[in-house]
C-alpha cells in the first residue's frame, strides 16, 4: 500500500515500483533480467538468479545458502552448463513442488522414508539426495505443467502488454477443433507434428553417404543420388499408386546386385537415421495438445513409404500418443495427394466429410484435396516455406532442386525451424530477426560461431594442443559453443576461460620507459583530464603523484584537460617519462598478481597451450607470450595485416576466415569488426587487472554505467547462439566429422543483416555504447540514442540510417520512404539526398503531414483498417488496393 511504499522510499529513495507489478503473477521473471544483484530468501527468486547468472545474497540458513555469491566459484558461474547443473539439482533433488508435499501423501511418505534411511546410514549428504522422479515417475511431467505460458500470456494481454501473435493463432485453432460439428480430428505427420531439421527431406540421404559406402564395401559411392533416383523409378512402376520402402530398395538391389542382408542393413540405417533426426514441431505440438483437450478421436494420416509401425515409433519418440489409428499411404496403396486415402477413411469410419477436421502442411494433399470432399482443413505452412517467403533468407539460402551440401542444409534447416515455425505476419517476410535479440543470436551469430568452433575443434586436435584458453571477453561465448559441440568427445582438447584484456596485459607488460611511451602515445579524446587518463591507462592515481611533476610536464594540475593535438600528446608523454618510476612500480605489482593468476590456471606450465579469440592482430597472444616467455599458438576467426610483427617473433596464428587479411577483405564481419565484437562480447565489463586476496584471484572491472542495457540485450542474443549449437549437436552430432562450414556461408545471415538491415531489427542496437577499454577514447555508439551526430558517433552507419531515416529495402536497394505532402497528401518522389535534407529542415512540417494523414484514415476508413495503420503504417500503404490512392502514395 501507499504507506508501506512511503516508508520504504524514506530508507531507499531509489526504489522502483509500478502498481502493475501487483497485477501480474511471477513478476520477478520479467524484472530479474534487468538487475545486477538479487538479495532474497525466496526459492523462486533464487533459482531465477542462478539461471540468469546474477550475483545472489541469501539470508538465513536455507537450501539457497550454498548458491549465494560468496559460496560459489565465480569463474564456474560464467559457465552455462554449470548453472544448468545447479538448476537441475535444485529442481530434481532439493526443492520439491509444494503440491507434491501438501496434496500427495504417497509422495511425501516415500520421500521422508528415503531421507530417513539416508540419515540412519550416515549418507544424508547433498549429493545423495533422492531424485523426485525416482519417487514419482510422473514428477517431471507435473513439474513442466507448472510452467504455464498460456496463463502468463492471458495476464499480459489483460494488462494490455504486447505479446507474441502465437496466442491469437492458438485461440483461433481452439475455436475450430471445439466446433460442435467436428467429430474426428486428423493430423498429417511430417512437417506438421514432426520435422526433420534439414532444408529438404532428401538431404537426410546425404548423411548416410559414408556409412552406406562402408556397408557396400565401396560399391555405392553417392548413395544420396541413387536413393532419390530409385524412388522415382519405383513410383513409375506403380503407375501413380503409393510405394513402400521395400519397393525403393528393390530397385537399388537390382541395380547393384547386392545381397539381401546388405540391402536390409541399408534400409534399417535409413529408418534409424530418420528416427535420430526427427523432432517434434513446436507449433504442431501445441495444436495437438489443444486437440487432445477436446477428448475427440484423433487419427493420423500420412503419405509416406514407411510403415505404420515406423510412424508409430517415430510419434512415440517425439511425445505423441493417444491417437486411435494410423493411416499410411504405403499400406493402403492410396494417397492423400490424389484424395483417395481420404475417401477410404471416410468410408471406413462411416462419418460425414463435414464432421472431420484435417490439419496438415501440404497445399494439395492437406488442403485442396480434403476441402474438395467437404472435409474441413486447417493448414500450417512448413517452416522452410515461410523462410523462402522472406525477402532476405530467400537470397541467403535460395531454393534449389535436389539435395544440398550438408553445411547448407544444417544452417537453413535449423534457422527455418526456429524462426519460421509459427506465423508472424507483420515481421516474418520483411525482417531478418523479427525484431528479437534471441533470433539475432540464433540465426545471425549462431551459424558464424558454430562454423568457427567446429573448425577450431578439428585444428586444435591436429596441432596437438594440450589446452585451449579462451580470452575474455569475446572468448566467453566462443567457449560456451565449443563446450556444447565437444562435450561428448573424449578426445576434444579441454577448454578454459582466461581473464585477459588489452589494459590488463599491457600494463602488466610494462618493463621499461620505451614500453611506457608506446602506451602513452595511443589516441585519446580531447577533453579528458590528465589525471583520469593516467588512472584509466596506467592504473596510477593522480593524487599519489607530486603536483610538481605535473607542472614540470607543463600542466597546471591533474584536472587540466588534454587536447588531442600533437602538442597535447607530447605533454602527456613528457609527464609519463617524468613519472616513469611510479608507473613501472605499479606495473610490477600488477604483473606479479597477473602472473600468479596465470600460474593458478595452469597456463604457464601447460606444455602446448593455445589462445582463442575473435581475432584481428593477435596483440593479446603477443602480450601473453611476452609475459610468460612461451611460444603460444593462437586461433582466430580472422587475422589482419599487422599480425606479422608476432609471426616474425615465431608465434603461430591460425584463422578460420583467413590470415593476415586486408581490412577491406570481402568478409562483412571483417569490415564491421567493432559491431561484431559488441555482439559477441560477454556481459561483464572490461577487465582492468587481477588482484590477489589470500588464495583467491579477483578480477577488477572497469565501471560501466551502461551494463544493464547491454546485459539484457546480449544475454538474449547469446542464449540464441548457444541454443543454435545445442540444436545442431542434438540433431547432427553423429555427423559432426562430415560437416565443414564455409566461413562465408557461416556469416551470410549476419552479413545480410549488417549490410541491409530493417528498422525493426536495427532498433535493437540503438543507444548501445562501446566501452572505453584503454581510457581517453571518444564515446562511440553502435547506433546513437538520438538523431544528432548519428553519422559521426554511430559505428554501424547502415543501422543508424535505417533508424533515423526510415530507409526501406526494395530488392536489396536502399531508398527512403515517401513523405506525405502537407497540402494534397501526395508523395514526393525524391532521391536520398533530398529526403535527408527534408528530414533535417522540415521536421515540424512532416509531423503535421502525418497528423493530417492519421485524421483522414481514422475518419474515412473502418476501425479495422485504422488499427492496421497505427500498428504498421508501411504495411498499410503496401496493402492499399485503390489504384487512385496507390498513385497518391507513389505506388504502382
Amino acid at each position: 500500500d501507499n504507506d508501506t511504499l512511503h516508508a520504504l522510499r524514506k530508507k531507499w529513495p531509489n526504489i522502483i515500483y509500478n502498481p502493475i507489478f501487483d497485477k501480474i503473477n511471477g513478476i520477478s521473471q520479467y524484472i530479474l533480467p534487468h538487475v545486477d544483484n538479487v538479495a532474497t530468501c525466496s526459492s523462486s527468486m533464487g533459482m531465477q538468479a542462478v539461471v540468469l547468472n546474477r550475483d545472489m545474497k541469501t539470508y538465513g540458513n536455507t537450501f539457497l545458502s550454498p548458491y549465494s555469491y560468496e559460496n560459489l566459484n565465480k569463474n564456474l558461474m560464467n559457465d552455462y552448463e554449470y548453472r544448468e547443473n545447479i538448476l537441475s539439482y535444485i529442481l530434481n533433488r532439493n526443492q520439491p513442488l509444494a503440491s507434491s508435499i501438501t496434496k500427495d501423501g504417497q509422495f511425501l511418505s516415500k520421500l521422508l522414508k528415503r531421507l530417513y534411511d539416508l540419515k540412519r546410514s550416515g549418507n544424508l549428504k547433498p549429493g545423495n539426495l533422492p531424485s523426485f522422479n525416482s519417487i514419482d515417475s510422473e514428477y517431471h511431467d507435473k513439474l513442466f505443467n507448472q510452467f504455464n505460458t498460456g496463463k502468463a500470456a492471458e495476464q499480459l494481454i489483460a494488462q494490455k502488454i504486447c505479446i507474441s501473435t502465437k496466442t491469437e493463432l492458438f485461440k483461433k485453432f481452439s475455436r475450430f477443433v471445439n466446433d460442435k460439428e467436428v467429430e474426428i480430428i486428423s493430423f498429417d505427420v511430417f512437417d506438421t507434428l514432426v520435422y526433420r531439421p534439414t532444408e529438404v527431406p532428401v538431404d537426410l540421404f546425404k548423411l548416410m553417404n559414408s556409412k552406406v559406402f562402408k556397408l557396400t564395401n565401396g560399391i555405392i559411392e553417392d548413395f544420396s543420388k541413387i536413393r532419390q533416383s530409385s524412388e522415382v523409378e519405383a513410383r513409375k512402376d506403380k503407375n501413380g499408386l503409393e510405394i513402400t520402402l521395400t519397393d525403393i530398395y528393390k530397385k537399388i538391389q537390382d541395380i547393384y546386385d547386392l545381397e539381401t542382408n546388405v540391402i536390409n542393413s541399408i534400409k534399417a540405417l535409413e529408418i534409424e537415421t530418420e528416427l535420430s533426426l526427427i523432432r517434434p514441431r513446436e507449433f504442431g505440438k501445441k495444436l495437438w495438445e489443444i486437440a487432445k483437450k477436446t477428448k475427440k478421436p484423433i487419427i493420423i494420416i500420412s503419405d509416406m513409404y514407411l510403415s505404420s509401425n515406423d510412424i508409430s515409433l517415430l510419434l512415440e519418440r517425439t511425445g505423441y500418443n493417444g491417437y486411435s489409428k494410423i493411416y499410411v499411404s504405403s499400406e493402403y496403396g492410396q494417397s492423400k495427394k490424389n484424395g483417395a486415402l481420404f475417401d477410404l477413411i471416410l468410408n471406413e469410419l462411416k462419418v460425414s466429410a463435414g464432421a472431420v477436421l484435417h490439419i496438415g502442411d501440404n497445399k494439395i494433399a492437406d488442403n485442396e484435396q480434403p476441402k474438395s470432399r467437404g472435409i474441413r482443413s486447417y493448414r500450417l505452412l512448413r517452416a522452410i516455406e515461410r523462410l523462402r517467403m522472406n525477402e532476405y533468407y530467400s537470397h541467403i539460402y535460395p531454393a534449389k532442386r535436389g539435395a544440398n551440401e550438408l553445411s547448407r542444409t544444417v544452417l537453413a534447416g535449423l534457422t527455418a525451424a526456429k524462426l519460421f515455425d509459427t506465423e508472424n505476419p507483420n515481421l516474418e517476410k520483411k525482417t531478418h530477426f523479427q525484431g528479437q535479440p534471441f533470433n539475432l543470436g540464433y540465426a545471425g551469430l549462431g551459424p558464424l560461431i558454430l562454423g568457427y568452433m567446429l573448425w577450431l575443434g578439428r585444428n586444435a586436435k591436429k596441432d596437438n594442443i594440450s589446452k585451449l584458453y579462451f580470452l575474455a571477453r569475446e572468448g566467453w561465448l566462443l567457449k560456451q559453443v565449443y563446450d556444447i559441440l565437444h562435450s561428448t568427445d573424449e578426445n576434444a582438447v579441454p577448454s578454459y576461460y582466461l581473464y585477459a584484456s588489452r589494459r590488463a596485459t599491457r600494463v602488466a607488460g610494462l618493463k621499461n620507459i620505451s614500453d611506457i611511451i608506446v602506451l602513452a602515445g595511443h589516441p585519446y579524446q580531447s577533453g579528458v583530464t590528465v589525471g583520469n587518463l593516467l588512472s584509466a591507462r596506467f592504473g596510477v592515481e593522480a593524487n599519489k603523484i607530486s603536483p610538481d611533476y605535473f607542472k614540470q610536464a607543463g600542466f597546471t594540475d591533474e584536472n587540466e584537460t588534454l587536447n588531442a593535438d600533437p602538442q597535447g600528446r607530447a605533454k602527456f608523454i613528457r609527464l609519463c617519462r617524468i613519472i616513469s618510476e611510479v608507473i613501472l612500480t605499479h606495473a610490477k605489482m600488477e604483473r606479479r598478481d597477473y602472473m600468479n593468476y596465470l600460474e593458478s590456471t595452469g597456463f604457464i606450465d601447460e606444455p602446448n597451450p593455445a589462445v582463442v579469440d575473435i581475432g584481428w592482430r593477435a596483440n593479446m597472444q603477443g602480450a601473453l607470450a611476452s609475459l610468460t616467455n612461451k611460444n603460444i599458438l593462437g586461433y582466430y576467426y580472422a587475422t589482419l595485416q599487422g599480425t606479422e610483427r608476432w609471426l616474425e617473433q615465431g608465434l603461430i596464428c591460425r584463422a578460420y576466415m583467413g590470415e593476415s587479411l586486408s581490412a577491406n577483405h570481402p568478409s562483412v564481419v571483417v569490415k564491421n569488426r567493432a559491431l561484431c565484437e559488441y555482439l559477441i562480447c560477454h556481459t561483464e565489463p572490461s577487465l582492468v587487472s587481477i588482484s590477489r586476496k589470500k588464495d583467491k584471484f579477483i578480477p577488477l572491472f572497469r565501471e560501466d554505467l551502461n551494463i544493464g542495457n547491454r546485459r539484457v540485450l546480449l544475454e538474449s542474443i547469446h542464449r540464441g547462439t548457444m541454443l543454435f549449437a545445442k540444436d545442431f549437436i542434438e540433431s547432427f552430432g553423429s555427423y559432426i566429422d562430415s560437416i565443414r562450414i564455409d566461413p562465408f556461408l557461416a556469416e551470410s545471415a549476419l552479413s545480410s543483416f549488417i549490410v541491409n538491415p530493417t528498422r525493426e531489427d536495427a532498433l535493437l542496437l540503438r543507444g548501445h555504447q562501446f566501452e572505453d577499454a584503454l581510457g581517453g577514447v571518444a564515446n562511440k555508439f553502435v547506433i546513437t540514442s538520438g538523431k544528432k551526430n548519428h553519422e559521426t558517433n554511430s559505428v554501424w552507419l547502415e543501422g543508424a540510417k535505417i533508424v533515423y531515416f526510415e530507409r526501406k529495402s526494395d530488392n536489396n536497394k536502399k531508398t527512403l520512404n515517401a513523405i506525405i505532402d502537407k497540402k494534397n497528401i501526395t508523395a514526393q518522389k525524391t532521391n536520398e539526398k533530398k529526403d535527408e535534407n527534408n528530414l533535417r529542415n522540415n521536421q515540424e512540417g512532416i509531423k503535421l503531414r502525418y497528423k493530417i494523414e492519421r485524421v483522414l484514415v481514422k475518419n474515412f476508413l473502418s476501425q479495422k483498417k485504422y488499427k492496421k495503420y497505427v500498428q504498421d503504417r508501411n504495411l498499410f500503404i503496401e496493402d492499399i488496393k485503390s489504384p487512385l490512392v496507390r498513385k497518391i502514395y507513389g505506388k504502382k
